[in-house]
């Protein structure tokens, strides 16, 4: 009972403190943005919250594929064409938590510190395929 609500107040907190989205001219780029929300919420929470383990693991190797290989998120790529941003950096979870860390501490991460997480997450996705 506790997973929808758990998933959308974690979706809603980068939506509400997000200014590429309220900035967007584009209804259709401002679309885009929530949608980018709620994939990365599912991109950390479709297999442990909902068992989603095969969908959990395609998503995981096609964002791992995306950011391995242009170096960017291509859905971050799309979405600052359609509203006209130059290389704006996507709000979600992961950027509010590293940012706060080199608020705190003074350590700059870099962006590929997710797929380290992505990699945990996938190895558990697939233990429970296989279990």
């Amino acid at each position: 009972m506790w997973k929808i609500p758990f998933a959308i107040l974690f979706t809603l907190y980068p939506v509400w403190h997000d200014h590429l989205l309220w900035d967007c001219p584009s209804s259709f780029g401002k679309g885009l943005i929530l949608c980018h929300h709620m994939f990365c919420t599912m991109l950390l929470f479709a297999g442990p919250l909902f068992g989603f383990h095969y969908f959990h693991i395609f998503i995981i190797i096609a964002t791992s594929a995306s950011w391995l290989i242009l170096g960017k998120c291509f859905v971050s790529m799309y979405q600052n064409y359609v509203c006209g941003y130059k290389d704006a950096r996507f709000l979600n979870m992961a950027n509010i938590t590293r940012d706060y860390i080199e608020k705190k501490t003074g350590i700059k991460i870099h962006f590929m510190y997710e797929l380290i997480v992505l990699a945990i997450i996938l190895g558990y996705n697939v233990y429970m395929v296989y279990q």
